[in-house]
């Protein structure tokens, strides 16, 4: 029976493989075949595969065919006819795969499938593989599935998940799969049926889902799913190459489209935090201000305040009306968290923009009423009383006096006290403006017309803003002195509505008024009113710990906000400053710029060619900033540099020119150059903007001396220096002095940390490897002699004492050709050492051959296997 074990990456499969091979067959007899070798294809084609294992072992036990491609149709059937064979024959069969490559269901006539809902670990193996804090948390709990996944409860690394998503997102699938896959890691949980492709009509795709990829915690009974909890950048960063696919398979035009209507169902579901994520880290400005405005009263009552700000500070960046809307929508989350001061600020420069919105400019001079002292007041409520009356079609002729506007309003209020007046017919934009005049003004006119004014708000958020700005104006000012209680009842009484509700006080909006009526309370403004219910206290603390951490959350980012503003101002200006870049990334693309090997300089993912920086002395000039991101250079220095031979004025001249060429070749389409900053005397590259391999490189070589790493980690390393680091650096020019000076000492880090690497790995018992990191150390550098030393090293330790006095003849050789000098003491007792053992071990030598003479090759062939195995 042929054992197929199907599972994304990094569920274990082939390490299922492996046990089972140990456990039943002592690793005796077993022959693995890597799958995923062009070679596997090449014999099946040929249909050798099967003949071949007889032949390399007539005993065979069991045949491994671990990581299996996706076939097509013909090389599936002889897949199929080579496991028969070797069924027949009686060998037993074993194959790993991921699910797209499981196409052997119809066509296997016996086999044992093991999904990966069977590799999650137990509810015992879990409490094994955790804390036992940890796991005492968990006690009575249910525990996801997708919290059984072997790679994430067994690693120790904290970048497990993270090695997990990216290898989900290499995986081979159909793209509806990876779309629905995708929704449920961005949703977190939700609607399982929602997951299903629209053009699907098969009654068995979910379940077949909830098999494959059981990290999404599919429920089919309950139509439920809870997905691994992973952040979205994690996510967007793994599937980011799939995501335009994804948005045409979904129907939206665009990634940023598919990224919004995600935002919305999070939104729906009372997620906005990670909606705010989610549309700060994958759409523009234009596309997040336009869902902020959408979702604002969702925004609004989840009491997102300061990750909402933060989004919105982006948006403040560029066009007019982009920035007056973005700071309408900021003055009503400022107001929310109680710094009225930049609440007044934020309004100010919306409120009388023409450039905002009906809704918006009317929604900023609402704040400005409530929340300035000054004579700018004043005209907020001037034009609030406009608003209204033009609502009723009762505007007065233009150029009336303010008085003649205000008694106007106040007829406008004596209608609505006594016929219940227009404000429900008319819609929320006149109860929204009658109602912030009389918030900001007496108490005893809000009182009058509260009823009016709470029908036409009904549920909008307005409503419970104006009743807590109502509250803490009557308190700060102390107005209700003389007139009694009475004049605050009617918010009272609504007040206590919301905290008698099934769920008190269920929005952040609500429970700010709660906590505005409880002071008032406190301040002795509402005698007749007892404490609320001990379930709307424990809500209202529970909101007040929440703004209260939002507002520390946004006092904390603060000073990167008015670094980021004031750095703004000083480039309209013509300015220089040294502020910091704003925290939120401007959505400029990064500059590329590749100096090991002949050079290569990328705008985003445009190369740009050598000729568009007129000389070559251009990209010298590159290349000497680059190797110093974000350090000032002087420009006595880098002329110097550039034109040793020159007169200074001469080489000052040529820098210049140099410089606007260079320039002009780094320039966006608009005409601006972001990543080039040039001061009095020095310059330098833009560090948030300029990306060089000469970090990585560094990054690479101290990882390579001082890394705690692992097996794969080392692997990745060393196929670093292979590959993106196998040339020096700027190995083309052959005149500057500098960059041969930077070029001979990365040369030498690199062999440092080669050597280094080598020797640790040796300690640690890793003899082939650290022979391969001398052997690269050597390659990059065959005149250190240290390098050659720690060949010699590794190979002793890896029992190639013959290639061991090779390296030293090749050793000596170069040292007395090159440099005239004959290899140190050490080397030398080395070499002797190894002679006087080689010289031991001849008559041992000759004995052995003849005793392997007389074993059968099989036998040998078999040993071979079992070593690697072992």
């Amino acid at each position: 029976m042929a054992r197929f074990i199907v599972g994304p990456a990094c569920f274990g499969k082939s390490c299922v493989a492996i046990e089972y091979a140990e456990t039943v067959f002592g690793l005796q007899h077993v022959i693995w075949i890597p799958a995923a070798s062009p070679c596997f294809l090449r014999d099946l084609d040929e249909g050798v595969i099967a003949p071949q294992i007889s032949q390399v072992d007539g005993q065979a036990a069991l045949v491994v065919f671990d990581d299996l491609p996706s076939l097509d149709d013909e090389r599936a059937r002889a897949f199929s006819r080579t496991i028969d064979a070797l069924l027949e024959s009686g060998v037993e069969v074993m194959v790993t795969c991921v699910p797209i490559a499981d196409r052997y269901g119809g066509l296997q006539r016996d086999r044992l499938r093991t999904t990966a809902s069977d590799l999650l670990l137990t509810i015992d193996e879990l409490e094994h593989a955790r804390a036992w804090d940890d796991w005492r948390e968990r006690v009575g709990r249910t525990v996801p599935l997708s919290a059984r996944v072997a790679s994430l409860a067994w690693s120790g690394s904290p970048h497990a998940r993270v090695r997990l998503l990216e290898a989900l997102a290499a995986e081979e699938r159909l793209r509806e799969t990876t779309l629905a896959i995708v929704h449920a890691l961005v949703m977190g949980d939700g609607v399982a049926s929602d997951l299903v492709p629209s053009r699907s009509a098969d009654p068995s795709w979910l379940t077949s889902l909830a098999a494959d990829n059981p990290y999404l915690g599919i429920d089919c009974a309950a139509d439920r799913f809870r997905a691994l909890e992973a952040p979205l950048g994690e996510v967007l960063a793994a599937f980011s190459p799939h995501m335009d696919g994804l948005a045409t398979q979904a129907g939206p035009s665009s990634r940023e489209a598919l990224a919004t209507l995600w935002a919305r169902q999070l939104c729906g579901k009372g997620r906005a935090d990670r909606a705010i994520e989610l549309m700060r880290s994958s759409v523009g400005d234009d596309a997040a201000m336009t869902w902020v405005e959408s979702e604002n009263e969702a925004l609004l009552r989840a009491g997102c305040l300061a990750s909402c700000l933060d989004l919105l500070d982006g948006c403040c960046l560029g066009v007019r009306a982009r920035r007056a809307r973005a700071e309408a929508l900021r003055a009503v989350r400022l107001l929310a968290m109680g710094e009225r001061v930049r609440a007044r600020d934020a309004a100010k420069a919306a409120a009388f923009s023409r450039e905002t919105g009906r809704t918006l400019r009317l929604t900023s001079l609402a704040v400005l009423a409530l929340a300035d002292d000054t004579t700018l007041r004043q005209r907020a409520l001037g034009e609030l009383r406009l608003a209204a009356l033009r609502a009723v079609r009762w505007a007065p002729v233009a150029g009336s006096p303010p008085d003649a506007m205000a008694a106007r309003f106040d007829q406008l209020v004596e209608r609505v006290v006594r016929d219940g007046g227009p404000i429900a017919r008319d819609g929320a934009e006149l109860g929204l403006a009658m109602g912030a005049v009389l918030a900001a003004g007496p108490a005893e006119g809000l009182a009058r017309v509260w009823e009016a004014i709470e029908s036409a708000l009904a549920d909008d958020v307005w409503l419970a803003l104006l009743v807590a700005e109502a509250l803490s104006r009557a308190t700060r000012e102390r107005a209700l002195h003389l007139g009694g209680a009475a004049q605050l009842a009617p918010l009272a009484a609504t007040v206590r509505r919301w905290a008698a509700a099934d769920e008190p006080f269920a929005d952040a909006s609500r429970a700010r008024a709660g906590l505005a009526f409880e002071e008032a309370r406190l301040a002795g403004l509402l005698p007749d009113e007892p404490p609320m219910s001990v379930a709307a206290m424990l809500a209202l603390k529970s909101w007040e710990a929440h703004l209260a951490g939002e507002a520390e959350r946004y006092r904390a980012g603060q000073a990167d906000r008015d670094a980021a503003r004031l750095t703004r101002v000083a480039a309209g200006a013509g300015l220089r400053t040294s502020f910091g870049p704003p925290r939120r990334r401007a959505p400029l693309p990064l500059l590329f710029v590749r100096l090991f090997g002949a050079g290569e300089v990328r705008i985003g993912g445009e190369d740009a060619p050598p000729v568009a920086f007129g000389r070559a002395k251009a990209i010298t000039l590159l290349a000497l900033l680059a190797l110093h991101v974000g350090r000032e250079s002087s420009f006595e220095s880098l002329a110097a540099s550039l034109w040793p031979a020159s007169a200074p004025d001469d080489a000052r001249r040529n820098l210049y020119t140099v410089w606007s060429q260079l320039r002009r070749g780094l320039s966006l389409p608009n005409g601006q150059c972001p990543y080039l900053i040039r001061r009095r005397s020095t310059c330098l590259l833009n560090a948030s903007l300029v990306r060089c391999d000469v970090t990585e490189f560094s990054d690479l070589c101290r990882s390579l001396m001082f890394g705690d790493l692992d097996a794969d980690q080392w692997t990745r390393l060393a196929a670093a220096v292979e590959t993106r680091f196998c040339d020096d650096l700027m190995f083309g020019e052959h005149e500057n002095r500098d960059v041969a000076d930077a070029r001979r000492a990365a040369t030498e880090r690199l062999v440092d940390a080669l050597v280094a690497a080598s020797q640790r790995l040796m300690a640690q018992g890793g003899a082939q490897q650290g022979l391969w990191m001398a052997r690269l150390a050597v390659q990059r550098d065959r005149t250190r002699e240290d390098a050659h030393l720690a060949l010699m090293r590794a190979q002793v330790k890896a029992g190639q004492r013959t290639a061991a006095l090779a390296s030293y003849l090749a050793c000596r050789r170069v040292l007395s050709e090159e440099l005239g000098i004959d290899p140190s003491r050490e080397m030398q007792t080395m070499y002797r050492t190894l002679i006087d053992a080689c010289d031991l071990s001849d008559a041992s030598a000759a004995s052995e051959r003849t005793r392997e003479d007389d074993v059968p090759p099989r036998a040998l062939l078999q040993g071979a296997q079992r070593g690697v195995l072992e």
